[in-house]
Protein backbone atom coordinates (compact mmCIF):
# COMPACT_ATOMS: atom_id res chain seq x y z
CA UNK A 1 0.00 0.00 0.00
CA UNK A 2 2.92 2.27 0.78
CA UNK A 3 4.34 2.16 -2.70
CA UNK A 4 1.55 2.61 -4.47
CA UNK A 5 0.61 5.85 -3.01
CA UNK A 6 4.74 6.69 -3.17
CA UNK A 7 4.22 5.54 -6.96
CA UNK A 8 1.12 8.20 -6.89
CA UNK A 9 2.67 10.85 -5.23
CA UNK A 10 6.02 10.20 -7.76
CA UNK A 11 3.55 10.80 -10.69
CA UNK A 12 2.36 14.29 -9.41
CA UNK A 13 5.75 15.40 -8.65
CA UNK A 14 6.66 14.76 -12.31
CA UNK A 15 3.34 16.60 -13.63
CA UNK A 16 4.72 19.67 -11.57
CA UNK A 17 1.87 19.85 -9.06
CA UNK A 18 3.88 18.75 -5.99
CA UNK A 19 7.21 18.70 -4.19
CA UNK A 20 7.99 15.23 -2.87
CA UNK A 21 10.31 14.06 -0.38
CA UNK A 22 10.27 10.72 0.98
CA UNK A 23 11.61 9.32 4.12
CA UNK A 24 11.90 5.67 4.82
CA UNK A 25 12.46 4.26 8.43
CA UNK A 26 11.82 0.97 10.11
CA UNK A 27 8.47 0.76 11.68
CA UNK A 28 9.77 -0.55 14.63
CA UNK A 29 12.21 1.90 14.83
CA UNK A 30 10.87 5.53 13.39
CA UNK A 31 12.77 8.76 13.84
CA UNK A 32 11.49 11.61 16.27
CA UNK A 33 9.53 13.73 13.62
CA UNK A 34 7.67 10.67 12.38
CA UNK A 35 7.18 9.72 15.96
CA UNK A 36 5.84 12.94 16.57
CA UNK A 37 3.54 13.20 13.82
CA UNK A 38 2.10 9.87 13.70
CA UNK A 39 1.08 9.58 17.64
CA UNK A 40 1.26 5.72 17.28
CA UNK A 41 -0.87 5.35 14.02
CA UNK A 42 -0.52 3.38 11.66
CA UNK A 43 1.76 3.80 8.33
CA UNK A 44 1.44 4.89 5.64
CA UNK A 45 1.71 8.73 6.65
CA UNK A 46 1.59 12.40 4.78
CA UNK A 47 3.11 15.07 5.65
CA UNK A 48 2.80 18.31 3.26
CA UNK A 49 5.24 20.48 4.32
CA UNK A 50 3.82 23.02 1.38
CA UNK A 51 2.05 23.74 -1.37
CA UNK A 52 -1.41 24.28 -3.09
CA UNK A 53 -4.17 21.44 -4.40
CA UNK A 54 -5.66 22.29 -8.10
CA UNK A 55 -7.92 24.63 -6.73
CA UNK A 56 -5.18 27.03 -5.66
CA UNK A 57 -5.89 25.88 -1.59
CA UNK A 58 -3.09 26.20 0.56
CA UNK A 59 -2.07 22.58 1.98
CA UNK A 60 0.75 23.34 3.89
CA UNK A 61 0.84 21.88 7.02
CA UNK A 62 -1.96 19.35 6.24
CA UNK A 63 -0.78 15.31 7.65
CA UNK A 64 -2.62 12.12 6.86
CA UNK A 65 -2.00 9.44 9.27
CA UNK A 66 -4.81 6.96 7.64
CA UNK A 67 -6.37 5.58 3.80
CA UNK A 68 -9.33 7.93 3.73
CA UNK A 69 -7.50 11.09 4.71
CA UNK A 70 -4.78 10.14 1.85
CA UNK A 71 -7.54 9.60 -0.58
CA UNK A 72 -9.22 12.85 0.21
CA UNK A 73 -5.62 14.74 -0.34
CA UNK A 74 -5.04 12.94 -3.57
CA UNK A 75 -8.78 14.09 -4.82
CA UNK A 76 -7.58 17.48 -4.52
CA UNK A 77 -5.60 17.68 -7.21
CA UNK A 78 -6.53 17.06 -10.73
CA UNK A 79 -3.64 14.76 -12.65
CA UNK A 80 -5.20 12.73 -15.34
CA UNK A 81 -2.57 10.32 -14.77
CA UNK A 82 -3.61 8.97 -11.12
CA UNK A 83 -7.28 8.49 -12.27
CA UNK A 84 -8.68 5.68 -10.11
CA UNK A 85 -10.16 2.54 -11.76
CA UNK A 86 -13.10 3.62 -11.32
CA UNK A 87 -12.77 6.90 -12.94
CA UNK A 88 -10.66 5.43 -15.99
CA UNK A 89 -11.17 2.61 -18.73
CA UNK A 90 -7.70 2.77 -19.11
CA UNK A 91 -6.50 2.42 -15.65
CA UNK A 92 -9.18 -0.27 -15.02
CA UNK A 93 -7.46 -2.04 -17.94
CA UNK A 94 -3.69 -1.20 -16.59
CA UNK A 95 -5.22 -3.01 -12.71
CA UNK A 96 -6.57 -6.02 -14.47
CA UNK A 97 -3.17 -7.03 -16.42
CA UNK A 98 -1.42 -6.56 -13.39
CA UNK A 99 -3.42 -8.76 -11.27
CA UNK A 100 -3.37 -11.51 -14.04
CA UNK A 101 0.35 -11.06 -14.24
CA UNK A 102 0.39 -11.30 -10.41
CA UNK A 103 -1.70 -14.21 -10.67
CA UNK A 104 0.43 -16.05 -13.48
CA UNK A 105 4.10 -15.25 -11.29
CA UNK A 106 2.49 -16.75 -8.18
CA UNK A 107 1.06 -19.52 -9.36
Amino acid sequence: MCHRYFMVFYIMRDAGLIDLVVTTFVPESPPKEVLEFSRGKRYPLVKVHHGIDSQGHDITGVECDNVVEIEALLERFDCDAMRSSKESQAEADAEKTFSDLYMVCTV
